[in-house]
């Protein structure tokens, strides 16, 4: 007889990562402000990487293993609000990236998200105000992460991007 595949184990269904996740990013040793401060559109590309503590490091890493896990579970049966959800997780796993000062792993993952997100006339999620708003926001971190790798040029594409997905928004 043979044996299943770890991944047919009940630990790799999607609710049970999810919760996984959930308990992993609200864990009291997770750096919630520095995330925030590096995944925001205004962040200064010559300021540093905020330093993590060994404690904050370690939460962090397994915040990105989690999330990584989570993302590779089937999502084809996914409502649209489910979809932003792991999107934002997503978000959240580049963001985790910069923090562990792997730049280049985060750009590509912001990179594909981004494609995700462009807008397309045949997908109502790309439509809706919170994903406008995430490609806003992964477009800000684009450009700023671009500009700190003096990739001038992508900033530029970026921030061309940007102004499109803005007047887009509904006022």
């Amino acid at each position: 007889m043979m044996s299943k595949p770890a991944i047919d184990s009940p630990l790799f269904r999607r609710d049970v990562l999810k919760r996984i996740v959930k308990d992993t990013l609200d864990a009291p040793s997770f750096p919630h402000e520095q995330l925030d401060e590096i995944l925001s559109a205004e962040h200064d590309p010559n300021a540093p990487i905020p330093p993590l503590d060994a404690r904050h490091r370690l939460a962090v890493e397994e915040a990105s293993k989690v999330l990584a896990m989570y993302r590779s579970t089937d999502s084809t049966d996914s409502s649209d609000h489910d979809i932003l959800y792991t999107l934002r997780l997503q978000y959240t796993q580049a963001g985790c990236s910069i923090l562990l000062c792997d730049l280049a792993g985060a750009q590509r993952t912001l990179e594909l998200l981004a494609r995700e997100l462009r807008p397309r006339p045949q997908s109502s999620l790309s439509s809706t105000v919170d994903a406008m708003q995430l490609d806003m926001d992964v477009l800000g971190t684009l450009q700023w992460l671009s500009k700190a790798q003096n990739q001038t040029a992508n900033a530029e594409r970026y921030s061309k991007w940007r102004a499109g997905v803005r007047a887009m928004l509904p006022t």
